[in-house]
């Protein structure tokens, strides 16, 4: 995984690759307008990548956030994640 941030702190992202037999899998993620405060709610967003690791990248993030929704935008019905979801069961109904 690779870190990239604005010299003035517009923005904040993660090149992120699978591990093991997902290796294959990867995204990008991002922070726009992100200021630099971790404290703040922020929109994140997945440029392009696998959806199942996005779902798990989310789900993840939700033992830590709270419940998440991802907004597909290929049109499919949002998924709300969080942290006690049986991850295997999100991704199966997501069509993801």
């Amino acid at each position: 995984m690779a870190y990239n941030t604005s010299a003035k702190s517009k923005f904040w992202s993660a090149d992120i690759q699978g591990k093991g037999r997902n290796r294959d899998h990867d995204t990008l993620l991002h922070i726009n307008k992100w200021g630099g405060s971790e404290h703040r709610r922020q929109p994140v967003v997945f440029e392009k990548g696998d959806p199942s690791l996005v779902l798990r990248i989310v789900h993840a993030l939700s033992s830590r956030c709270g419940p998440l929704v991802v907004t597909p935008d290929s049109g499919d019905p949002p998924v709300v994640a969080w942290a006690e979801a049986d991850l295997k069961k999100l991704i199966r109904a997501s069509g993801m």
